[in-house]
């Protein structure tokens, strides 16, 4: 028989996911930034090609340091990854305060085929070698 968390359970459920989180943000940082090292696109390595999640590490790390106009230029896909963590957030408190899932049932099935049909598009998009779609490369 399955048993159910107490809320309590549930708030040290979520501060271990919070803590692991945070040290694979600060190694992300650490690996990125310090080091020099920045992260690999398979895509681009075999193919040359930008996929749509090119350049979100620097975007990540211009954010970071407060440079929204920067991160933007970089992917401005960025702002999906910020609505994902926020998201992520929302529904680890609602899960800890009401051990309930309240969250998925607003958002709406086409929002999320939307969203990704468009990041198909601009990963078309941003690999058409001439103006104004090169602009869509990461800087």
């Amino acid at each position: 028989m399955k048993r159910e968390l107490s809320r309590s359970e549930r708030v040290t459920v979520v501060s271990l996911i919070t803590a692991v989180a945070s040290v694979c943000g600060i190694l992300f940082y650490r690996r990125i930034y310090i080091n020099g090292n920045g992260l690999r696109c398979i895509l681009y390595d075999l193919t040359g090609l930008y996929c749509p999640g090119c350049g979100m590490g620097r975007a990540s790390l211009s954010l970071l340091h407060g440079d929204f106009i920067g991160a933007m230029k970089n992917n401005p896909f960025i702002l999906l990854l910020i609505l994902i963590g926020i998201y992520i957030l929302v529904r680890l408190a609602d899960w800890a305060i009401t051990g309930q899932n309240h969250i998925d049932r607003y958002i709406p099935p086409k929002l999320l085929i939307g969203i990704f049909v468009v990041l198909i598009i601009y990963g078309v998009l941003r690999n058409i070698p001439c103006f104004p779609f090169t602009a869509l490369q990461p800087q």
